[in-house]
Parts: C-alpha cells; sequence; structure tokens
C-alpha cells in the first residue's frame, strides 16, 4: 500500500521509504519465509530505482546475494548491482562490448 501510495499523508519519497522499511522487516521477522528473499529484493528495488538511493539498495542487494544466492532473482540482483546508477545509454554500451 505504501509503494502504491495508497495511504493518506504519506507521498512521494516517504512512502517509498515506509514501503522498504516495511519489505525489510518482513524479510527480519521471516527470514526462512518464502516470502523473505522477494521482500528483500523489493526493498533493494525501491531504494535502487525509485529513491535512487545507490548506498542503500548495495547493502540490500549484498545481503540478498549472502542469504539467497541460489534464489531465482540471484542472477536479477547481480545484474542490478551491475548496472546500479549508470545512465541508460551507458547500459546499451556495457552490454554492446560485453558482446564483442
Amino acid at each position: 500500500m505504501y509503494e502504491s501510495k495508497l495511504i493518506e499523508g504519506v507521498a512521494g519519497l516517504n512512502s517509498y521509504t515506509k514501503a522498504a522499511e516495511t519489505y525489510f522487516q518482513v524479510y527480519e521477522k521471516y527470514p526462512e519465509s518464502e516470502e523473505a528473499p522477494i521482500a528483500l529484493f523489493q526493498c533493494g528495488f525501491l531504494y535502487d530505482n525509485e529513491m535512487k538511493n545507490y548506498d542503500e539498495a548495495t547493502k540490500k542487494y549484498n545481503l540478498f546475494l549472502e542469504k539467497y544466492p541460489d534464489h531465482k532473482y540471484a542472477k536479477i540482483v547481480q545484474q542490478s548491482l551491475d548496472i546500479m546508477g549508470l545512465d541508460p545509454n551507458d547500459i546499451i554500451n556495457k552490454k554492446e562490448s560485453a558482446k564483442n
């Protein structure tokens, strides 16, 4: 609800911050749950893509890779770390360079 900005009085970055905090609380309280890796991923994703807080996103993504290295999202998390903060043109150039 926070991520979708459906809570009255909580808007903008505050809404994303509350969503990220809530996702992280799910991970912390239920680390063995099926939902824990998804919650941790979403937390990192919000810091990365919505709040542009790359330090916090890096921490959450690295924690994800440490705790869930074999999860189906691990490859996506690693790719996100590799391109975090780059301009879209730089991402394209990086991918083209890797092909050559």
